[in-house]
């Protein structure tokens, strides 16, 4: 559960390295609301690199791009066994996310397979019909709730039919998965995890019963060493699978197209030159990360000007690294052909999203089938923005509109 920012803050933390900053309350701090990430920035400006916050059990949080890779890559001093905050022993295991190298290594090995480029390839034509699907639905209306009527529903329909989960309980997994990123570890999210399992458990019954072309029935034929993958393994990798497919590439849709609202120019350029769709996902990408990370010390360490103590956990806002001005210039202007630009949208090191290759392929399609039957778009002011910060950042809703 929460705790105060009245917490006893640890002997090893300096008094300048304390900055009080609640994660979770940051989604109704003023200076997230016209930018949510950009707004973000604010810690490059005003805290320490690596500072300690005695909310929420009393973590570090680190702040930038090169100081977040020195975590994401050393799982020997930077454990993955706890991925939240509060720290506590009572979370799901999400396999392979909460194991550490070498462990995960070959859970990590079946789930790639399923997620390499060629494999993902030949999705397209799927999901092209799904985003021409939904684009018509709404092509008429001069206005939509894009996050409700477009956004959400193509990726997670999409990663629901991989799964093989049933399609008529998108709006309540959303839900689902929707208060599992904004509630900080505790009783309610162990909640939260019971109902995601039970949910998990009927889907991999039917497939024990009845085998189909998806991935729990891939699944349930896997083996490592001989050895088919346990009931807990699937349950495990699935309940991982299903928090990351109905959340994040919709969030990733929800930045992206909230930002092209706000640039009639560029969008007719993208519809005239269909060159500048890529470079322009990139730059979204680097500009409005949507996951914060955490990590568990493993041994006494020093990040930065920190002396972090084993046990400590450490917070990695994603979405800071691609706007630090040390790795990106000028990190705050949208710059579509930006060469050589530094972030951590898909995270790095062992536990780099395996979806990458997915989230990258739809957001194009998405772009394109709008582009193609949208004229020019603007944010709609009769639906405002609205958006989640947590451990996942996301737009709830996005009011668009056009004639």
């Amino acid at each position: 559960m929460e705790q105060s920012a009245l917490d006893i803050v640890p002997d090893h933390v300096p008094e300048n390295l304390v900055f009080p900053l609640d994660f979770y309350a940051l989604s109704d701090d003023p200076r997230l609301t016209d930018d949510t990430q950009a707004g973000l920035t604010f810690l490059h400006r005003e805290a320490p690199d690596v500072f300690f916050t005695p909310h929420n059990g009393g973590h570090w949080v680190v702040t930038r791009h090169d100081l977040m890779c020195e975590v994401l890559l050393n799982s020997a001093l930077f454990s993955s066994a706890r991925v939240g905050v509060p720290k506590t022993t009572q979370q799901p295991t999400l396999i392979p996310l909460t194991l550490d190298p070498p462990q995960h290594t070959p859970y990590r090995r079946i789930l790639m397979q399923y997620f390499a480029p060629k494999r993902i390839s030949r999705m397209e034509e799927d999901i092209r019909n799904r985003a021409k699907a939904l684009v018509e639905a709404v092509r008429d209306k001069g206005a939509c709730d894009f996050l409700r009527d477009v956004g959400m529903p193509l990726p997670v329909l999409v990663f629901m039919d991989m799964m093989g989960l049933p399609t008529a309980k998108i709006g309540i997994f959303r839900e689902i998965v929707i208060e599992w990123f904004a509630t900080p570890n505790g009783p309610r999210r162990q909640e939260i995890a019971q109902t995601i399992i039970g949910h998990l458990r009927e889907t991999i019954a039917e497939r024990q019963a009845m085998p189909r072309e998806d991935l729990v029935s891939a699944l349930l034929a896997e083996q490592i060493d001989g050895v088919p993958l346990s009931q807990q393994e699937i349950e495990s990798m699935s309940f991982l699978l299903f928090l990351a497919g109905l959340d994040t590439v919709a969030n990733a849709a929800g930045f992206m197209f909230g930002r092209l609202a706000k640039m009639p120019a560029l969008q007719q350029q993208m519809r005239e030159d269909a060159a500048q769709l890529d470079p322009f996902i990139d730059e979204v990408l680097r500009m409005s990360g949507v996951v914060t990370t955490a990590r568990l010390v493993t041994q006494d360490c020093i990040l930065g000007d920190a002396q972090l103590a084993t046990g400590d956990m450490v917070l990695c806002p994603l979405a800071l690294a691609g706007l630090d001005e040390r790795v990106n210039t000028d990190p705050l202007d949208f710059q579509v052909h930006r060469k050589g630009a530094n972030h951590l949208m898909f995270a790095t090191g062992p536990h780099l999203c395996v979806g990458h290759f997915l989230a990258r392929l739809e957001l194009r399609v998405l772009l394109q089938e709008w582009l193609k039957a949208i004229p020019d778009f603007a944010l709609d002011p009769a639906l405002p923005r609205d958006v989640r910060i947590g451990s996942m950042t996301a737009v709830l809703q996005l009011g668009l509109c056009w004639h």
